[in-house]
């Protein structure tokens, strides 16, 4: 101290007068009279703000730690101006600072002033900063970064306040305070804890206030947090309990509908198809069941609804019958989605299943698929299955083949027009279960035959390359080979066949009937009546049965197997029919099936071939011979089509006993 003081002395008089303020403050500073110190360097500032010696001396009196004033922003202010006025710095006051430093530290004494200030600038600067940390207040590092923003610590301060500010709002615990501090410092390493915290005020709010609201706006405020899908699980099952409590298909299907991927979906789903049911139950309209099935159309409660459907649509597709509407003894209709349905064939199983082949509309594309269904004998369907996997595909006959499986004939194509389709078919088990499935020559198969040996004859049309359709015949094995083909010449189309006991093929089409051997050459054939056409053969003990028109009214012709007239049938009563299919029925009773432009008609004649009974059809078509089947009882089994309107067409099944 006296050594500073003496240094001090000496060069007291070497200093400019206006300077010597500045000297004075040196001197109370060495006696520890800061304040009267910190007075005289300020008293030299007035007349000489940019003096080194002055600011340096305030600098280091306010960087003191035991002066009990000491402020270290002022004292580091001072110093920044001290350090920017080091160059100006006369002789004596490099002198001074010199021998001050030297004094000061004996380490320092043969560093240049230079140095020595760069020593005492990091001195204060570290006690700056120290304090800041220590103090550990807002105020101070908000002073800190707002006035020193280029400061090395600048990062340092940044993040001490962060710290602190995290604190706060933490004590605080409060979304109001996360929020704050994630809005106010979004860069802050404090950031994913602040978020963290504030999502798990946010979601013990949502379950205190346990309301779907809640839930819903804390998943759209904090789609990110961990808590998330609890909330919405929680939600889904407030939101299902709430749709389960009020019980309609109006909260079901709101809650289905808001809430597509929760986990009480298939619960819901259960619950709405039971309400579906009943009510479609109680209403019993065609509406209400097509309504359920479009929701549902597969899985509980379906067959169930398809049957009911399907009670309800018969009666309303016979509400337009008349005539012997007792042997009806039961009548289904059944809709594919409310759009066209087109009947095909039928056949009876050993067990006394029915299986119908018909063609529906595709739901979700342009195009057709085979559709068949089975029922039992009291019409109750046990299943319905599409078949085809081509963008057309029509299914018109359908036969059961002596082991046990299922036969379905038709044709399929990329087009509906002929000229794009081929032959098709495809075997099933009873179940409905696939086999096989094929394609062949022809552009589709009107009538086919299965031989005693397992060989089939399919017959139909073709075109050939002028576009002129021809009478086609193709017989294949069991294995699905083709043995051979015939195209005759006559033009139009092979609609059906019989193979009698001698395995000779008889076919007709048109005015022409003709027979075949095993090869399919003609061993005999005949032009009919110029007034008459055949539709269809079948074979009745040893007789042969032409049935068709003539005149436009309906004709059966009987015929002995070696090609003899045994007799006919004509009925001009109906006009503008003609019979498809004709077949005997207990009592030398015969069954004709007609169809016209306007309707169906179905005729027993009795022993003397007189009309006994008749069901008139009115606003249905049926697709040919193979549209019934008959048991050995008697009893008839229909397949139809019944035409509402030009849009919606129907399948329909008719069991009649005589």
């Amino acid at each position: 101290m006296k050594n500073i003081l003496l240094i001090i002395g000496s060069i007291f008089f070497s200093f400019r007068i206006s300077a010597q303020s500045s000297v004075k403050g040196f001197k109370y500073f060495e006696k520890a009279e800061y304040d009267k110190s910190i007075e005289a360097f300020n008293k030299h500032l007035k007349e000489d703000s940019t003096s080194s010696v002055s600011n340096f001396g305030l600098a280091v009196i306010y960087s003191i730690d035991s002066y009990e004033n000491k402020d270290y922003f002022k004292a580091w202010d001072y110093f920044v101006k001290a350090n920017a006025s080091f160059s100006a710095l006369t002789p004596e006051e490099n002198e001074f600072f010199k021998k001050y430093f030297s004094e000061r530290d004996a380490h320092r004494r043969n560093r240049t002033n230079r140095y020595n200030y760069d020593f005492e600038m990091k001195l204060i600067e570290d006690k700056l900063i120290k304090y800041v940390r220590e103090e550990n207040n807002i105020a101070i590092a908000e002073h800190f970064i707002r006035v020193y923003p280029h400061s090395k610590y600048y990062e340092n301060v940044v993040h001490i306040r962060n710290h602190i500010e995290y604190r706060t709002a933490e004590k605080t615990n409060s979304l109001e305070a996360y929020h704050n501090f994630i809005t106010n410092h979004p860069d802050a390493a404090q950031i994913p804890k602040a978020i963290k915290a504030c999502n798990i005020l946010a979601f013990d709010l949502a379950k205190k206030t346990n309301t779907i609201n809640g839930y819903n706006e804390f998943m759209k405020s904090f789609p990110d947090a961990d808590q998330y899908f609890e909330a919405l699980k929680i939600r889904d099952q407030l939101a299902f309990d709430l749709a389960k409590k009020k019980n309609t298909i109006e909260s079901l299907d709101e809650f289905i509908n808001t809430y597509p991927k929760a986990l009480q979906i298939m619960s819901a789903r259960a619950i709405l198809r039971k309400l579906l049911y009943d009510k479609a139950k109680e209403v019993n309209t065609l509406e209400a069941y097509n309504d359920f099935i479009s929701r549902y159309p597969e899985g509980d409660f379906f067959v169930d609804i398809f049957n009911l459907k399907a009670n309800v649509l018969g009666k309303t597709i016979a509400a337009k019958f008349d005539g012997n509407i007792e042997a009806i003894s039961w009548i289904k209709g059944f809709d594919y989605d409310n759009k066209k349905d087109f009947a095909g064939g039928i056949c009876l199983s050993p067990s006394g299943n029915v299986i119908i082949a018909g063609t529906r509309n595709k739901t979700d594309q342009e195009g057709t698929e085979s559709w068949l269904i089975s029922l039992d004998a009291n019409g109750k369907i046990l299943w319905n299955k599409p078949f085809g996997n081509k963008s057309y595909n029509q299914a018109s006959l359908v036969h059961f083949t002596a082991d046990g499986n299922v036969m379905i004939a038709g044709w399929s194509g990329s087009s509906s027009d002929t000229s794009y389709r081929n032959s098709w078919m495809f075997k099933i088990t009873p179940a409905g279960n696939g086999i096989w499935e094929k394609t062949f020559e022809g552009s589709e198969i009107k009538d086919f035959t299965v031989s005693s040996e397992g060989d089939i004859y399919t017959c139909g049309y073709q075109l050939d390359d002028s576009m002129r359709i021809k009478t086609y015949l193709l017989k294949i094995n069991s294995d699905l080979k083709k043995l051979w083909s015939r195209q005759y010449l006559k033009k139009g189309c092979l609609n059906s066949t019989a193979l009698n006991i001698k395995n000779e093929l008889i076919c007709s089409s048109g005015r022409w009937i003709w027979k075949v051997d095993k090869q399919g050459y003609i061993l005999s054939e005949k032009n009919i009546g110029m007034a008459d056409s055949v539709y269809s053969v079948s074979l009745l003990n040893n007789s042969i049965m032409y049935s068709g028109s003539r005149n436009n009214s309906p004709l059966v012709i009987k015929q002995t197997d070696t090609g003899l007239a045994a007799g006919e049938i004509v009925l001009p009563e109906y006009v503008s029919y003609k019979t498809v299919s004709c077949f005997p029925l207990p009592g030398k009773r015969l069954f004709l099936l007609l169809n016209s432009e306007v309707g169906v008609k179905v005729v027993v004649l009795d022993d003397k071939n007189h009309v006994s009974k008749s069901v008139n059809m009115s606003g249905c078509k049926i697709a040919g011979q193979g549209a019934v089947s008959i048991t050995a009882t008697g009893e008839i089994y229909l397949t139809l089509t019944a035409i509402d309107d030009p849009s919606f067409e129907d399948i329909a099944v008719v069991k009649l006993t005589f």
